[in-house]
Parts: structure tokens; sequence; C-alpha cells
């Protein structure tokens, strides 16, 4: 509750509990504020059990009770929007792999089958190598949405200026300075199951059925 809410609720109190004068003025208006504080204080509380207001750790417990963790340094903003794209994204498809990726991590990558083997291939665009902990994070989210149990490979295709050579019609070589691609192939080791969102949290507000029945 905001100043002009409090102050019309002491306001309308009966006419026993109200008086007229400069010091009675002063008293109501040091009630107020005191007041504001703690209503203050209170609705900010109670907001953090909105999903679209919680903020900070309070976004945390959403993300854990649906089984979205954060990933370091992710801002509230882009953890609210991964958490509404990870629960609302297509799975097991080439389409909704893309789209997630693209989405929830700004990630451009294609996907490509391997038939008529068995597997795929993530192919993401970066000008730079992926570090081991942004392959660990990726393959904590992909697991969302990729297909349970196929095999897949992490091709991260690259590109930059290195001196070379072109050879024009099968003619004389000739150097140059050309843009060429650099791929960089990693096997990703997987389990048999795709995960959903399960709840992280050390609780059994979700699954206790005398909680939830």
């Amino acid at each position: 509750m905001n100043w002009s809410d409090v102050a019309a609720v002491l306001n309308s109190l009966p006419s026993g509990y109200l008086r007229t004068g400069s010091a009675f003025a002063a008293w109501q208006n040091s009630l107020t504020a005191a007041s504001v504080r703690f209503t203050g204080g209170v609705d900010a509380i109670t907001a953090q059990t909105s999903f679209g207001a919680a903020v900070g750790h309070w976004l945390d417990v959403w993300g854990r009770m649906l089984g979205v963790l954060r990933n370091a340094g992710e801002s509230d903003s882009d953890y609210r929007n991964r958490i509404s794209l990870t629960l609302l994204s297509w799975r097991g498809t080439v389409v909704g792999i893309e789209s997630y990726l693209e989405l929830a991590m700004g990630l451009s990558a294609v996907v490509s089958e391997s038939f008529p083997a068995v597997g795929w291939a993530l192919n993401i665009q970066v000008g730079y190598a992926l570090s081991a902990a942004q392959k660990s994070i990726l393959g904590v989210n992909l697991a969302f949405v990729r297909p349970a149990g196929v095999p897949y490979t992490l091709n991260e295709v690259s590109g930059g200026l290195f001196l070379t050579t072109g050879n024009f019609l099968s003619g004389t070589r000739f150097p140059g300075s050309w843009l060429v691609s650099q791929n960089r192939l990693t096997g990703v080791a997987i389990p048999s199951t795709t995960n959903s969102p399960v709840s992280t949290l050390p609780t059994t507000w979700l699954t206790d059925p005398t909680l939830n029945p």
C-alpha cells in the first residue's frame, strides 16, 4: 500500500479515533509513514509469489520448482525468459531444438540429421571456441528439448581471415586472404532419457498428495 492508500484507511476510522489540530495531524502522518514502510515490505514479499514479479533468489525458487536452474551470470530477465521458453518449447524436433537455442539461449544453430544412421549434429555458428563451462550449460539446457537417447555431435562453426591460396579454373595458383571456416567436432555423451521439468527444491510441496490432492 502506498501513502494515499494507508492515509485513506486511517482517515476512515470511526470519529472516536480521530482528532483535529496540528498535533493529531503530525501523529497521523507519523503513523502513516510507519505503516507505509510495513505494508510496502509485505506487498513486495507477496509480489514474489508471482512469476512475473519475482526477482533475485525468489526467481531462483521459481526456476528450481520448475526444474530449470539459473545459468552462471544470467540476469533475471534472461532467466525468466528462458524458464518460460523451456516450459513452452517444442520437444524432440529439429525446429524445436533450433527455436529453443535461438530464443532461450541466443545461439544461432542448425540441426542436421544423420540419416540413414541414427543420430544428429548440432551446428552452432560462433566466432570463438566454446569453453567447457559453456558446453556444459548448453548440454544441460538442451536436455529439455532434444530427442531422448539419440546421440548427437556438437559442431562449432567459426569463420575468420586466413592466408591461403586460390585456384582459378585449375590454372596457376595465386596467394590471397580469404574467408574460410573452421569446424570443431565434439562427441557428446548423453543419458538415455530426456529430462522434464522436475522440482529441484528440497520439498514435497508439489508431490505430497496431502498438500496437492
